[in-house]
């Protein structure tokens, strides 16, 4: 199997199914040098914003070595990346503000962020409003640009 094909589900081709997804090879996740550009520091403890637009980022590593140290990020723009699969941002347990739009993200899923206020998903490939369930204090979500299929929110809000 090459790294190209790591992305794909392992279980049938139907996006509406449940499949399991593993990190491939040649994944670019957040590692401390790109964080040190934008934030000009490697005190990651003491960031309360990061931004990382357009960074070529295309997978969120569970137990990443620089967001598990951000004990104060409160605002996180991932936006304009290549980030699939929103996933193991569980440990940003006071998030406030999420931004991935422009991402080529398919499904809300794995989305236990609980002070979470402002979602942003423009621009991405979602079909459904699902999932939400957790982001018990979600005001306001952006999702302009999606191919919503249906307007019902399943899986709560």
């Amino acid at each position: 199997m090459n790294n190209s094909e790591n992305f794909k589900p392992t279980a049938l081709e139907d996006e509406e199914k449940p499949t399991k997804w593993v990190s491939p090879d040649n994944a670019k996740v957040i590692d401390e040098e790109m964080v040190f550009k934008v934030a000009m520091t490697r005190d990651f403890k003491s960031l309360t914003e990061l931004s990382l637009i357009a960074e070529k980022v295309n997978f969120l590593n569970f137990g990443n070595s620089v967001l598990t140290k951000t004990n104060y990020l409160v605002k996180l723009d991932l936006s304009y990346n290549q980030i699939d699969r929103i996933q193991h941002l569980d440990y940003l347990k006071i998030l406030q503000e999420l931004n991935l739009s422009g991402n080529p993200i398919r499904q809300i899923e794995d989305l236990n962020l609980p002070q979470l206020r402002v979602l942003n998903l423009d621009g991405c490939r979602i079909k459904v409003i699902e999932n939400l369930k957790s982001c018990k204090k979600l005001e306001q979500i952006s999702m302009n640009g999606n191919l919503i299929t249906n307007l019902s929110i399943q899986g709560g809000a």
